[in-house]
């Protein structure tokens, strides 16, 4: 380093040195920052273009340099994660993200900023996280197989007081798409029926009604398991695939798609209706892998693998992806 030069009250110039270039280096600029005086931390003054040696004649005010609000990036992540599969809404102006089985986040109202001390585990190895939600009091994380909670409000530093907690619910969520915020609670799907978390209380309590209406949809897909023997009455869902099931919220009705059979994507449509407590599902002549409730226009929507944007529940009659349209067939099964 060089000879340390006290500087009071006076302007400088800064001259940088030449610096090796090539495939191995490749950069084309060079930030120049200064800390002290009123600049607590480093902040950019100038910036240098080339490799050869440069000359930066500093004339800013301090007050002007941190008005510029230009500090430096230092400690942060140089890449995301490539496993990252969950992303929440901004909590305490943070957005936070899910990647295997841990947590990241940014700084306040940097959404670009990811320190590398803002990490945390979440349960164990293999225990994935599925989805982020908001609420006023806390961020819940669904993972497959169990669900924590995070409170706080500073989440960096020695003054961090952020706590996570996990809950007492006895399953997480199989389905990235599939776990959601509704009026009665955040809406799990596992291997055993459908459930609802309620963030806050630390529990989740199965829909009982649908889950003893549709059991055999959960027991197997083979010609001799219980679906089959019940005469289809509901189809069997693809338990392998259940990670691919999807769902949507609308004026008290969940709409859950599922695979069923041998289909990797989703296939059947079932609507549970929470106010009058009854259900029942659609078959599609197409296979989807995402839907979406238009609230402002109160329309449902899903998308086909092949691309199609299908607009469900409307109309007499449904229209095929080349205009044509067709009746739709109704078969009601009871118990």
């Amino acid at each position: 380093a060089s000879t340390r030069v006290k500087m009071q009250g006076m302007r400088a110039t800064v001259v940088v040195a030449g610096t090796a270039t090539g495939t191995s280096h490749g950069f084309t600029h060079r930030l120049v920052y200064l800390q002290g005086g009123k600049i607590p931390a480093p902040y950019r003054i100038g910036t240098l273009t080339g490799t050869a040696v440069g000359t930066l004649t500093h004339t800013t005010p301090d007050v002007s340099v941190l008005i510029r609000n230009q500090p430096m990036t230092a400690n942060q992540r140089g890449s995301m994660p490539t496993n990252c599969v969950a992303i929440s809404e901004p909590f305490y102006d943070r957005l936070f993200v899910g990647t295997a089985n841990r947590l990241i986040w940014t700084l306040p109202g940097s959404p670009d900023a990811f320190p590398n001390t803002s990490d945390l585990a979440i349960s164990h190895k293999g225990d994935t996280v599925r989805r982020l939600l908001t609420w006023p009091n806390n961020l819940t994380i669904v993972n497959r197989d169990s669900v924590y909670e995070l409170t706080g409000n500073l989440f960096e530093g020695r003054s961090a007081d952020y706590l996570l907690q996990r809950t007492a619910a006895k399953r997480g969520s199989y389905g990235y798409k599939s776990c959601i915020k509704t009026d009665y609670g955040v809406l799990l799907v596992s291997q055993d029926g459908f459930f609802l978390y309620q963030p806050g209380a630390g529990q989740d309590q199965p829909i009982e009604w649908a889950n003893t209406r549709l059991r055999p949809m959960w027991m197997g897909v083979g010609a001799s398991d219980p679906a089959a023997l019940d005469g289809n009455r509901v189809p069997a869902i693809n338990i392998g695939r259940l990670d691919r099931a999807v769902a949507a919220y609308n004026e008290g009705r969940i709409h859950i798609g599922l695979p069923t059979g041998a289909n990797e994507d989703c296939s059947v449509l079932v609507v549970l209706d929470m106010v009058q407590q009854r259900c029942w599902y659609y078959t599609f002549p197409w296979l989807f892998s995402s839907i979406f409730w238009d609230r402002q226009d109160n329309r449902m929507f899903v998308g086909g693998v092949d691309g199609t944007i299908y607009r469900i529940e409307t109309g007499l009659n449904d229209v095929l992806a080349n205009g044509t349209a067709t009746s739709i067939p109704y078969n009601i099964r009871s118990r």
